[in-house]
């Protein structure tokens, strides 16, 4: 067994996010999944958080992430919902799809 937390999947950049032009590099948040019986509790939002804080403390300076815009879309979300994103601080990126944004929270440089 591991001595310390790794991460299971390493930071990546999907497709959908190709159509930003600045290339600059991202960790994503891809997928959420709250149980039926524990949402609207505030669960995502702090699933976020520990993102957050989990690639600050990997040196990420970005973070990505591409919820579903409720007002323009009735799917429902296992990526989240942009409003969450919004009161986390993320902002929109440019995007191909409306209804599916791009949206980041920029951390700042890496520390050395």
């Amino acid at each position: 067994m591991p001595d310390r937390a790794t991460p299971i999947h390493p930071p990546y950049r999907p497709r959908l996010a190709a159509a930003i032009a600045d290339h600059k590099p991202v960790w994503s948040v891809s997928c959420l999944y709250i149980a039926k019986g524990i949402r609207r509790r505030g669960v995502a939002s702090r699933l976020i958080e520990a993102a957050i804080d989990f690639g600050r403390a990997g040196g990420a300076t970005t973070i990505e992430a591409y919820p579903i815009d409720r007002r323009l879309s009735p799917s429902s979300s296992s990526t989240g919902f942009v409003t969450t994103f919004e009161r986390l601080g993320f902002r929109y990126a440019p995007s191909p799809t409306p209804e599916r944004p791009i949206m980041r929270l920029d951390l700042g440089q890496a520390s050395s």
